[in-house]
């Protein structure tokens, strides 16, 4: 492919672009002629893996708010079954204490 056909294809792609494209594009352009977007890239992709990375006990945490939740309608029953929801909340505070996790 010589560059007159290159250029001719990469016209007749231009112009069959949706307008959603001609955004994507131009916002596209923007970013890669602002440094500003460059220079906080370092930055969000960081971010990115904070988030992306598990903390420990968030599991355990995430089970007892669970099973404390549906144990919950059942306390009006009796004493055993107020037990074991106190069993779970009690278990899930001290676990959020102890990892530090807050919801």
């Amino acid at each position: 492919m010589n560059l007159d056909q290159w250029k001719a294809e990469r016209q007749q792609y231009l112009d069959s672009r949706t307008p959603v494209q001609v955004m994507r594009d131009l916002r596209h352009q923007q970013y890669n002629k602002n440094d500003a977007y460059y220079s906080s890239l370092t930055e969000r992709i960081n971010a990115r893996q904070e988030d992306k990375i598990p903390l420990g006990g968030a599991g355990a945490i995430e089970f007892l708010s669970i099973a404390s939740d549906v144990t919950k309608p059942f306390v009006r029953f009796g004493a055993p079954f107020a037990v074991i929801h106190g069993i779970f909340e009690t278990t899930e505070r001290i676990a959020r204490l102890k990892t530090g996790i807050v919801d």
